[in-house]
C-alpha cells in the first residue's frame, strides 16, 4: 500500500482569496470566532440555528489542513488515479475523514475540475472518474456515505466520521453522536454531507493540475440534492448538474400545496428544516449556471416540486432536460446534457441553444387547450414533443403526447381533456442534433432541452374558457409509434416495458373488463405481466402499495394471438394488499411486461366472460421488499458507526435502484 502525506502549497493562499471574494458575505459573519479546535463553533448554550446563515456561520472550508493520504495510486495509459483520504474537519475534538477516488489526464495546462457526489446507498465510483478523465477533466468522487470503497483491500482506510454519525432528521437519533447536544439542523445528515462536499471543493482547488476557478459539480439522487445545496452555499462552484434530487419538499401554501393528492406532505411543513435543510432554503443564493436532470416521473425530485421551488432560484442561467415516462433514470439524450453543460461553462467549447418558450391558449369556441412552443432554431432540430396531463399525482402521472405540429417558427399541440376540475400540466422536449466533434466524443447524435413546466390551476382554466371535450378510449395502445408511451421495450430478444397509461382516466379499465393484448411469437414463450397497486399511494393514502403478477404461457405460432387478463388473474406479490380485487381495476396504477415477443400490435379493454366458480387460492405473497432495521442490523457492516435511520435510508435507496433497473 502506498501511503504519502500531501503538503498544501502556496496555492492554498490563492484559493483562500478566491473564497473570500466569492462566498456570500452573510456566510462569513462570525467565522473568526470558530472554536480553536472544532471546525464549527459549538453552541455553548446558544439556541440552535434557525436559518441558513446561522447554520453555516463560523465555517471556513479552507481553515483545516486536508492532511491528504494516498492509499493507492496507479496509472491507466497517460491518466493518473488515486484512492485518497482527507480531513473533513474536527468535530467534538475528533477528526472526521472521508475517502474518495481522484483522477486526472496528462496535460500541459491546468484542467477544469469536477466533483461527483454519489446517491444514497451508492459509493464513490471509479468508473465515473474514468469517464470524466476521458473527457478531459480532473475528477473527484467523494465517498460521503461511507460504504466500502470499490476494490478495497483489507486495512484500506475509508470514510470515518468518528464523533458524529449521519441521520436525515435533526432530532430523532443518538444524541451522543450528534454535533449539537440539542435538536439542531447541524445534526442533520444533509448538512454534514454538504459540508463534506465543500471540503471536496477545497481538495480540488489545491491540486496543482486543477484550475481553481473552473470547478463543476454533479450528482444523482441524494447526490443530486447535495449538488444543489452545495451550489447554493459555495460560490466556488462554476456550474452544476443535479440529477433526480433537485427538490424533495416544497413551501407550505405554495401554488401546488392544496392540489389534492399531488404529492406526499412532509411532516411539519414550514418548520425549521424548511429554512435550513430543505433544498428550497439554498435556491435563492444559488447563482451559478445549472442544468437540471429530472425525469417526468421521478420520486426523489418530483417534477412539480422542482417547478414550484425553482421559481426562487437566484441563477439567471437555468436549464432542464427531462426523460418522459421515466422515474429516477434518464435517456442517453438527457444524460449527455451533463457533459455538454460542462463543455460550455468549464471549457467554453459549446453553447446550448436558448431555452424553448412555452405558452397556453384555448381554441376559440370549443375551449380545447392549445400548447405553443417556440424553440431556438439556430441549431438543427430533430423533433419537438409536447406532453400534457390533468392527473394530479406527479409521480404516477401519465404524460400524453400532444402530437405537436410545426406552425411557422413555433410548434403547436391541441390537448383535449376529460375534466376542467383538475390542473393542466404541460412541458415540451426539443431534440437537437448533436454535431461533431461532440457526436463522436460522446457517442450520441442528439440531446434534449426541456421547456419550463406549465401548471395551470382549475380556477385559471375556468377563467380562460377551457372545456372538457375529450372522450375515453378502450384502445390503450395500437403501437403505431412503437413504445413511445412506455418506459423500456421488449422484442424477440427479451426486455421489459412499463406504462402508467392505464391509470389515465382516458384509458382506465371499467369494472368487469379484461386487459387484452394482441401478440405474436413464433416460439413457445412466457410473458410476465406486473401490476402496481396504489403505487406511491397515488389513489389512497391509507391503502398500502404493493405488486401483483400474472404469468401467461404462449404457444409458438405464425398467427397473432390474444392474451386476456382479468382482474381475478392477478396474484399478489406483496404483503398487506388484497388477495383478490374482484372485477375492479380502480386501484391499479400501471402495467409492466417482461418476456420475448416477435410483435405486439394492440392493447385494449374488452368485456370477457369471467368464471364465477371458486378461484384457485392466491399465490403466497412474497416477503416485503422494503427492509426494516429490526431484521437488517448487520447487512451494512461498513456503516457500523452510523445511525440506524441513515442505514435504513441506504437500504431503501438500494431497493429503489434495484426496482428501477
Amino acid at each position: 500500500m502506498i501511503k504519502q502525506m500531501i503538503k498544501q502549497d502556496s496555492r492554498a493562499i490563492l484559493n483562500r482569496r478566491i473564497i473570500l471574494a466569492l462566498v456570500p458575505l452573510f456566510l462569513l459573519t462570525g467565522w473568526a470566532q470558530v472554536h480553536a479546535e472544532d471546525s464549527l463553533p459549538p453552541l455553548n448554550g446558544r439556541p440552535a440555528p434557525t436559518n441558513l446563515a446561522e447554520m453555516w456561520q463560523g465555517f471556513d472550508p479552507l481553515r483545516d489542513p486536508l492532511d491528504t493520504e494516498i492509499v493507492r495510486e496507479w496509472k491507466e495509459g497517460d491518466a493518473t488515479y488515486r484512492y485518497v483520504v482527507f480531513t473533513v474537519g474536527i468535530f467534538k475534538g475528533q477528526k472526521s475523514r472521508v475517502a474518495a477516488f481522484y483522477g486526472f489526464p496528462k496535460s500541459d495546462h491546468q484542467l477544469p475540475g469536477l466533483m461527483h457526489l454519489h446517491g444514497g446507498g451508492q459509493r464513490a465510483m471509479i468508473k465515473t472518474v474514468r469517464d470524466a478523465v476521458k473527457y478531459g477533466y480532473a475528477c473527484l468522487s467523494v465517498n460521503w456515505g461511507g460504504r466500502e470503497m470499490e476494490d478495497a483491500k483489507p486495512g484500506d482506510k475509508n470514510t470515518d466520521y468518528n464523533a458524529i454519525n449521519l441521520g436525515f432528521t435533526s432530532f430523532e437519533y443518538d444524541k451522543n453522536k450528534t454535533l449539537d447536544p440539542v435538536g439542531s439542523p447541524r445534526n442533520n445528515g444533509w448538512f454534514m454531507a454538504t459540508l463534506v462536499a465543500r471540503r471536496g471543493l477545497t481538495f480540488l482547488q489545491q491540486q496543482p493540475e486543477v484550475d481553481p476557478t473552473r470547478i463543476g459539480v454533479y450528482g444523482h439522487s441524494m447526490g443530486g440534492k447535495i449538488t444543489v445545496d452545495l451550489a447554493g452555499i459555495d460560490r466556488r462552484v462554476t456550474a452544476a448538474v443535479p440529477s433526480c434530487g433537485s427538490s424533495i419538499s416544497i413551501t407550505m401554501g405554495g401554488k401546488i400545496w392544496n392540489i389534492p393528492n399531488s404529492f406526499w406532505k412532509h411532516k411539519n411543513p414550514g418548520n425549521i428544516e424548511a429554512k435550513t435543510i430543505d433544498t428550497q432554503a439554498y435556491l435563492p443564493t444559488l447563482t451559478c449556471p445549472i442544468m437540471d436532470l429530472t425525469p417526468s416521473n421521478d420520486h426523489h425530485g418530483p417534477m412539480d416540486l422542482v417547478t414550484e421551488d425553482w421559481e426562487k432560484i437566484g441563477s439567471k442561467v437555468v436549464y432542464h432536460s427531462t426523460a418522459p415516462h421515466m422515474g429516477h433514470a434518464h435517456l442517453p439524450e438527457n444524460l449527455v446534457c451533463q457533459w455538454l453543460w460542462f463543455e460550455q461553462w468549464l471549457k467554453h467549447d459549446f453553447t446550448m441553444p436558448k431555452n424553448p418558450e412555452i405558452s397556453l391558449d384555448f381554441l376559440p369556441g370549443d375551449g380545447i387547450p392549445r400548447v405553443t412552443v417556440k424553440p431556438d432554431a439556430t441549431r438543427k432540430i430533430k423533433a419537438v414533443d409536447i406532453y400534457y396531463s390533468t392527473e394530479t399525482h406527479c409521480i404516477t402521472r401519465f404524460w400524453r403526447d400532444g402530437m405537436a405540429k410545426a406552425n411557422g417558427d413555433t410548434y403547436q399541440a391541441n390537448c383535449p381533456i376529460l375534466t376542467v376540475t383538475n390542473p393542466f400540466y404541460a412541458f415540451a422536449n426539443v431534440t437537437y442534433e448533436l454535431e461533431e466533434p461532440f457526436k463522436t466524443k460522446y457517442g450520441i447524435d442528439r440531446y434534449i432541452i426541456t421547456s419550463k413546466e406549465l401548471i395551470i390551476l382549475p380556477d385559471e382554466l375556468a377563467k380562460s374558457g377551457a372545456k372538457a371535450t375529450d372522450q375515453p378510449s378502450k384502445v390503450v395502445d395500437d403501437f403505431s409509434r412503437g413504445w413511445h408511451d412506455w418506459w423500456g421495450r421488449l422484442d424477440s430478444t427479451g426486455g421489459h416495458a412499463e406504462t402508467y397509461k392505464i391509470k389515465d382516466p382516458k384509458w382506465k379499465g371499467s369494472d368487469g373488463e379484461s386487459l387484452c393484448l394482441d401478440v405474436k411469437t413464433a416460439k413457445d414463450a412466457k410473458l410476465e405481466l406486473y401490476f402496481s397497486y396504489n403505487k406511491w399511494s397515488c389513489f389512497d393514502g391509507n391503502a398500502k402499495p404493493g405488486k401483483y403478477q400474472v404469468t401467461k404461457e404462449l404457444k409458438g405460432s405464425p398467427d397473432w394471438q390474444t392474451i386476456t387478463v382479468s382482474i381475478n388473474d392477478l396474484q399478489p406479490q406483496s404483503q398487506d394488499v388484497p388477495a383478490r380485487l374482484t372485477n375492479n381495476w380502480q386501484m391499479i396504477s400501471d402495467v409492466g411486461l417482461t418476456g420475448k415477443l416477435d410483435g405486439i400490435r394492440k392493447i385494449y379493454w374488452a368485456k370477457t366472460t369471467v368464471k364465477t366458480s371458486s378461484p384457485n387460492p392466491p399465490a403466497k405473497a412474497s416477503e416485503p421488499t422494503a427492509t426494516t432495521t429490526k431484521d437488517k442490523k448487520d447487512d451494512l457492516p461498513e456503516l457500523s458507526g452510523q445511525s440506524e435511520e441513515f442505514k435504513e435510508a441506504v437500504r431503501q435507496s438500494l431497493e429503489d435502484e434495484k426496482n428501477q433497473k
